[in-house]
């Protein structure tokens, strides 16, 4: 029976003395019926819900006044009340019980070989296995169908055999969770060859379960998603793939393809390649993807909101450009992004490796960005960044996208039951900036950097340094900033740039006025370009696809990383946080040589000191008070599962960041920045810094309105013209380029 205890305060508000007083009747009603020997109970709240936790009474009191209880812990079972009605909380645990272990529920192992052979007799999830001749779909079976049926005999063989006689493992279920141990735990091979012998000697003798990961790897390759393995130059001159699969050296620098290790031959780098038809395959025929893979085509639409690339003027310039294409929704759009990192953490020596992803925008926009979706192609050994030899490697995925655009793949639908023929394209790239030279061959260093100026830049050198300025030329003609000689010493009466289609950015890279170097890392081909071919590094493999020259945005930038870009430099400078403030000498002799801002210019030292003097800058906190800045970031408190604490990240002696990885950044930028410069500086500092971050705060938001991009578009331009005016041409690195491509 339900105890008679009122339990009207658990719907008051926390902090309420109705609520106060009921957490202690709670609490004495525990000690009294729930028999507990160790004066320990179950926390009933938000934070806790009744986990294994064991709370004392004082522990279990704070816990509830601080979090709240839970709403739906109405029979106090963990805590000595009993019913014979089940609460929500004991039917909603329940069924999650009965999910898991019911024994109504298919064969996992079962449904792995439903999602990967769909095109059988049966697709209830309930198939019946007593013979393995049942592929009655119609389709004419040629060798490769022959070949996919044997290993689903196969497997299907392994999935109905027990380990040992008695045993309710069968031998592929027993297989595909040791390797689910093997990764999750990152166990070596090694490590994993020594359990699997031992697992297997323990067991009755005649037991079936695998001995050695080459027993495990032979079986899971039947279900395909394998990789190849192409050996490369070490220079990355060439791949030793098709007409040079059979080299023994690189035929552009005669340097050998194999290395000596452990007294056998090795090669020196390889590049896995991952075929991508299988995956895209997979996607229409497992159950929990083949509906989702229709969404764009049958979504509905909201013309002034952009929540999905499908909203964008760029996919639909390409369905215009390519009806045919467009007009079957089940072919697929992909994204292609790519970055390196360093696989041995950031104390190890330096070593690049580059995966390459794609991107299915099929899906909603709740799938598309998960990593559940990304499909790796190809990951490239290090131990140095590809740089623009990455188009080299690209070779096979080029080879396949173009067969998957000329004539497809023959692919079953699981969701309408039947086989259609599957088309796929990459409609854009997402990197970095200098992956957009590597990826577009242009030029991200030096003087001709931005991808939309070229020829027409204006770029700064000034002691070893490049700065890029000259966001006026995108205001109005009439606009007073660009009669206003406080930017550079200089009017500005250019026009923007005109923005090159596809087919005049190709006619430009294969142009004959550009003769580029030879494609490779080694020192010999190192040489530096001409002024009149900083523009362009070499000529992209991606003009190879048939509709690369129809595509309005080939390239994108990660906006995360340029937040981090951007963060660092306002921090480092507003902050002078040692080599990353851009306040600095040499910032100030630019100022010197532009003619500009003679309150900023250095001074020459007092007495025999030669070091100059820097006068206090508006856009700086006095050195006095940063301490309280450092302070009030670490002590900064985020909502649950926000962001993560900076405490550790922040170094209070020396009064500088450590570690801050680019959600840190992203957070510190949109999220901090607007609250702790506004008592340290002046207004007309504060004031552009803040929409500068309210920029990043509205282009990061799930779905934006046209007319607000639009608006932004001209934003961006102001806020940038008002930075100008503030901070030194140091100032704007890099990243300056990459907020004005929006």
């Amino acid at each position: 029976m339900i105890g008679s205890m009122d339990k009207a305060w658990m719907r008051c508000y926390k902090g309420t003395d109705a609520f106060i007083n009921g957490v202690l009747e709670f609490i004495k009603f525990a000690r009294e019926n729930a028999n507990s020997t160790t004066g320990l109970y179950r926390c009933p709240c938000n934070s806790c819900p009744n986990q294994k936790t064991r709370l004392n009474e004082n522990e279990m009191y704070y816990h509830l006044i601080r979090n709240g209880k839970m709403e739906d812990y109405i029979v106090w079972v963990h805590h000595g009340e009993v019913s014979n009605t089940p609460s929500a909380w004991d039917i909603r645990q329940g069924y999650l019980h009965n999910k898991a272990s019911s024994s109504n529920s298919v064969d996992p192992t079962m449904q792995l070989l439903g999602d990967t052979f769909p095109f059988r007799d049966s697709y209830d999830f309930a198939p019946s296995y007593d013979g393995v001749n049942d592929f009655n779909t119609g389709v004419h079976i040629d060798s490769t169908a022959e070949a996919v049926m044997e290993h689903y005999q196969s497997l299907l063989a392994e999935a109905q055999t027990p380990i040992y006689d008695g045993s309710n493992e069968n031998v592929l279920s027993a297989i595909i969770n040791s390797m689910q141990i093997k990764i999750s735990n990152n166990m070596t091979i090694r490590a994993y060859n020594e359990w699997l012998e031992h697992t297997k000697s323990v067991l009755p003798e005649g037991n079936k379960y695998p001995g050695s990961y080459k027993e495990v790897k032979k079986t899971l390759k039947k279900l395909g998603l394998g990789h190849e393995v192409i050996h490369a130059c070490y220079y990355g001159c060439c791949l030793f793939y098709k007409e040079y699969s059979k080299l023994q050296q690189c035929p552009v620098y005669d340097e050998s393809r194999w290395e000596i290790e452990k007294g056998k031959k090795v090669p020196r780098k390889v590049v896995r390649y991952f075929p991508l038809k299988s995956r895209l395959q997979r996607l229409y025929m497992s159950p929990h993807t083949t509906k989702e893979m229709r969404w764009h085509g049958e979504r509905t639409v909201d013309p002034e909101y952009l929540r999905h690339p499908a909203d964008g003027e760029a996919w639909q310039h390409f369905d215009m450009s390519h009806p045919d294409f467009a007009s079957e929704i089940k072919n697929v759009r992909l994204g292609l992004a790519t970055d390196g990192f360093s696989p041995f953490g950031p104390g190890a020596s330096p070593h690049s490796t580059w995966p390459v992803v794609v991107l299915p925008y099929n899906f909603p926009p709740s799938m598309c960005m998960k990593k559940e979706y990304n499909i790796l192609v190809l990951l490239i050994s290090g131990p140095e960044s590809p740089g623009k030899c990455l188009n080299m490697f690209m070779r096979p995925l080029i080879d396949e996208l173009k067969e998957l655009w000329d004539a497809g793949v023959w692919t079953w639908d699981r969701h309408l039951n039947q086989h259609f023929w599957m088309r796929a394209a990459v409609i854009w790239m997402i990197s970095d900036f200098p992956g957009l030279g590597m990826l577009g061959s242009i030029q991200t260093k030096g003087y001709k950097a931005c991808p939309l100026c070229l020829d027409d830049i204006d770029s700064v050198h000034s002691d070893s340094k490049m700065s890029y300025l000259g966001a006026r030329r995108w205001l109005c003609e009439d606009h007073p900033y660009r009669k206003n000689k406080k930017f550079n010493g200089k009017k500005e009466r250019r026009l923007a740039p005109r923005t090159l289609s596809a087919n005049e950015v190709y006619e430009a890279t294969i142009s004959h006025e550009h003769q580029y170097n030879v494609m490779s890392l080694h020192p010999e081909f190192k040489h530096d370009l001409s002024k009149d071919k900083l523009c362009w590094t070499h000529e992209s493999i991606f003009w190879e696809l048939p509709y690369w020259k129809e595509t309005r945005i080939r390239h994108t930038l990660d906006v995360m990383h340029i937040e981090k870009n951007v963060c660092d430099n306002v921090f480092g400078t507003v902050l002078g946080l040692g080599r990353k403030t851009k306040d600095d000498a040499k910032a100030c002799s630019t100022l010197e040589k532009m003619g500009i801002r003679k309150k900023l210019r250095a001074t020459k030292g007092f007495g025999s000191s030669s070091k100059p003097m820097l006068p206090p800058a508006p856009y700086t906190i006095p050195p006095e008070y940063r301490i309280n800045v450092f302070e009030w970031i670490a002590d900064v408190k985020y909502p649950r599962g926000y962001a993560g604490s900076l405490k550790n990240k922040v170094n209070l002696d020396d009064k500088k960041f450590y570690g801050l990885k680019t959600h840190d950044c992203h957070v510190l930028l949109q999220r901090l920045l607007l609250v702790v410069i506004r008592p340290y500086l002046k207004k007309s500092v504060v004031n552009p810094l803040v929409e500068l971050s309210r920029f990043f705060q509205i282009l990061c938001t799930r779905e934006l309105k046209k007319s607000d991009v639009q608006k932004m578009q001209q934003d961006i331009v102001m806020i940038l013209c008002k930075l100008e005016l503030i901070f030194p041409p140091a100032f704007f690195t890099i990243w300056y380029i990459s907020a004005s491509t929006f």
